[in-house]
């Protein structure tokens, strides 16, 4: 698996564990998808109402059925391996810090987490 990370840092003020965490778990969830190797991409950048950090992969995605199901806690389709605990943790962590995160899934494979609202640190 490669990973891709931007190669100009974006500056914002966050609980860094936490957001270490949110970001470990998602790629975690990644690279257990994909299985035969593949390719993570990490973007970041600024809008009106914050900075966003977008975690994308060309894995198998998530399939449709579970799609309303993935940030619940305990959901898992890896029935010998996982606990369902880490995306539900991403969200929790998201809503304490006012943060919001989408989930798309990508036009052709792979899944696409987008966190928003992360406060931008003034320059």
């Amino acid at each position: 698996v490669t990973i891709e990370i931007p190669p100009h840092p974006l500056r914002i003020e966050a609980d860094e564990k936490m957001l270490r965490q949110v970001v470990f778990n998602i790629l975690l969830n990644s690279l257990q998808a994909m299985t035969d190797g593949g390719r993570i991409v990490i973007t970041t950048g600024q809008a009106d109402d914050g900075a966003w950090i977008e975690i994308s992969d060309n894995g198998p995605g998530i399939a449709a059925e579970h799609r309303e199901k993935i940030f619940q806690p305990y959901f898992t389709t890896r029935e010998k391996e996982g606990t369902g605990l880490g995306l539900a943790i991403v969200r929790q962590i998201i809503l304490a810090h006012g943060w919001e995160i989408a989930f798309q899934p990508a036009e052709t494979s792979g899944t696409k987490f987008r966190i928003t609202r992360i406060k931008a640190a003034d320059d």
